[in-house]
């Protein structure tokens, strides 16, 4: 309730539009891209906990924030029971948080290389043409914009170099550096996904 009474009256007694919280960091790009895809900010998906085979957690920790917009009724039981299933819970995050220690496989990739670490994953779709719309084919637009925009993308051209990897940690790393093609306005490097892509089928990721 104050959160939602104060702030407007402060901002107001400043005099600036500027509001800086910790959702801007956290919720705000989930509100941004669940708006782009779907046309409302507050439409925002939710993994299938209890029936997926295949979660991916991406700068997620439940066990310390039960999911934040994701939240399920105990929502570590929930990992813990899509484990003992035979289900496989992966955890891509700079720390070694307690789900990231809960996890089948840590991915630790460097802070900040999120979207290059997506966009190979992407990459990796495209090239093994595992994209597969189906009945979504008709709503989805600027696919081919999107793999234009991808190219050299690959997962050896953001991997970091072998100096900088962490033999502790379980991100791989390419085989040589610099990649022999490397994309022009390539930033920081991130971790390597794997070349072969999990099936979609069966797979959440938040």
């Amino acid at each position: 309730m104050a959160g939602a009474l104060y702030p407007p009256v402060l901002i107001a007694g400043l005099g600036t539009r500027s509001l800086f919280t910790a959702s801007t960091v956290d919720q705000m790009p989930k509100h941004v891209s669940s708006g782009l895809l779907y046309g409302d900010a507050y439409a925002i998906p939710v993994p299938d906990l209890d029936r997926t085979g295949h979660l991916l957690l991406i700068g997620a920790n439940p066990l310390e924030s039960n999911g934040s917009l994701c939240t399920a009724p105990d929502f570590p039981g929930r990992l813990r029971a899509l484990k003992a299933r035979g289900g496989t819970l992966t955890v891509i995050d700079p720390r070694r948080t307690r789900t990231a220690r809960l996890a089948d496989r840590h991915v630790a990739i460097r802070p900040g290389t999120d979207a290059l670490l997506l966009a190979a994953m992407a990459t990796v779709l495209f090239e093994e043409d595992l994209v597969e719309l189906g009945d979504l084919a008709p709503h989805v637009q600027g696919l081919d914009e999107l793999r234009t925009a991808l190219h050299g993308f690959t997962p050896d051209a953001v991997a970091p170099p072998p100096a900088m990897s962490n033999p502790a940690r379980s991100a791989p790393s390419p085989a040589s550096w610099p990649p022999p093609t490397p994309p022009p306005s390539t930033p920081a490097s991130a971790a390597a996904p794997s070349r072969t892509a999990p099936s979609p089928a069966g797979s959440s990721t938040y």
